[in-house]
């Protein structure tokens, strides 16, 4: 057994990142159909412990789908949807988030929708920066925004990515930031194969 944190310690040194607004930095995880629950686990733990030790909270995220319905997983397990991706595109330059993730399930290479497309790209033309997590690097590069841009995908699908998607640079290492600047200057998409 492990014993136990000692979270006053902690606290005492964990230094608040709140985001210029005064508010917490804030996370959508766009969620599709076949999704890895460990995946989306593994992106979201490490927001939520930084918010157990902050005396602050540091991160708020929510679920989106490409419509309310929950969303299934590949272990047949379904989450709930906080909102849909027209909410996001519809929504004030206030509730704009932070930063946008997508997680994805197989096969990715039928996942990309028009709908989709067009809201990748409008978040992409008003600055958010996009995570794609295991096989989801594939569609950011169905829809142009890695061209010339150093990636990497999850190591199923990266020999067929390499070969389909010549204009994005693809690397086998574990992780990679890509850094592209579409509209906006500070915008950075970045691909994480993890799971």
């Amino acid at each position: 057994m492990n014993a136990p944190a000692n979270i006053s310690v902690i606290k005492s040194w964990a230094a608040p990142a709140i985001s210029a607004a005064g508010r917490p930095f804030d996370l959508v995880v766009l969620v599709l159909p076949g999704f890895s629950h460990l995946a989306l686990h593994a992106y979201l733990e490490p927001f939520r412990i930084a918010n157990t030790v902050s005396p602050l909270p540091l991160f708020r995220w929510g679920i989106a789908g490409l419509d309310a319905r929950p969303i299934e997983g590949a272990n047949g397990l379904s989450v709930a949807v906080d909102f849909a991706i027209d909410e996001l595109v519809l929504g004030a330059e206030d509730r704009r988030p932070n930063q946008l993730a997508i997680m994805t399930g197989v096969p990715v290479e039928r996942q990309l929708t028009p709908e989709l497309n067009g809201f990748l790209r409008t978040m992409a033309r008003r600055g958010v920066p996009i995570s794609a997590v295991g096989t989801a690097t594939w569609l950011l590069a169905r829809t142009g925004l890695l061209a010339g841009t150093r990636c990497t995908i999850h190591w199923s699908r990266l020999a067929a990515f390499a070969e389909v998607f010549n204009q994005a640079r693809v690397s086998d290492c574990l992780s990679r930031t890509a850094s592209i600047q579409p509209a906006q200057e500070n915008w950075q998409p970045s691909t994480w194969p993890w799971i």
